[in-house]
């Protein structure tokens, strides 16, 4: 599973390198002004980005250290994270950006199921993940489909269907 997800990231990367990473991303200018893009506080910068703070530019090139520190950590929520691709309209983008998202929820989804406690980063069980991709625009089913009926019982998320 690690090299799946080794795999997923590596593609989103290259998805998205065309978009350059700013260090200040422009701001709402009645309600925040400039804002400075700091990894070590990026669950601040989620909760604004691509709404009144940066562009769809920004959130695309901010997307793969999002979705890496995800897996990496606990410090950031995935509904909010992966709520923001509904909201850029990412089933829009460009077909190799799409399926590098694709390609990364599905790597995190089977890497969920594959290694016993179900946790990945701020990913803390099957239901958050879920949840989060519910949030991203996506229908439940195409995850449980690929679990079977003994894996959605034995997860405890059997109220989902």
């Amino acid at each position: 599973m690690q090299n799946e997800l080794t795999t997923a990231l590596a593609d989103v990367r290259d998805a998205f390198a065309r978009y350059p990473r700013r260090a200040v991303l422009d701001g709402c200018p009645h309600c925040r002004g400039s804002v400075l893009v700091d990894e070590h506080d990026l669950y601040s910068l989620t909760i604004s980005l691509g709404n009144t703070v940066g562009s769809r530019a920004d959130v695309k090139a901010l997307l793969p250290v999002l979705l890496e520190r995800l897996l990496g950590s606990d410090d950031l929520e995935p509904a909010i994270v992966l709520g923001k691709l509904p909201r850029q309209e990412w089933r829009t983008w460009p077909r190799v950006e799409q399926e590098a998202v694709d390609a990364y929820l599905d790597a995190v989804w089977r890497a969920l199921l594959a290694d016993p406690p179900p946790r990945l980063g701020s990913f803390t069980d099957p239901a958050t993940f879920l949840d989060a991709a519910r949030e991203a625009g996506e229908r439940v089913e195409r995850f449980l489909d690929q679990s079977g009926p003994g894996n959605v019982c034995s997860i405890g998320i059997g109220t989902w269907r």
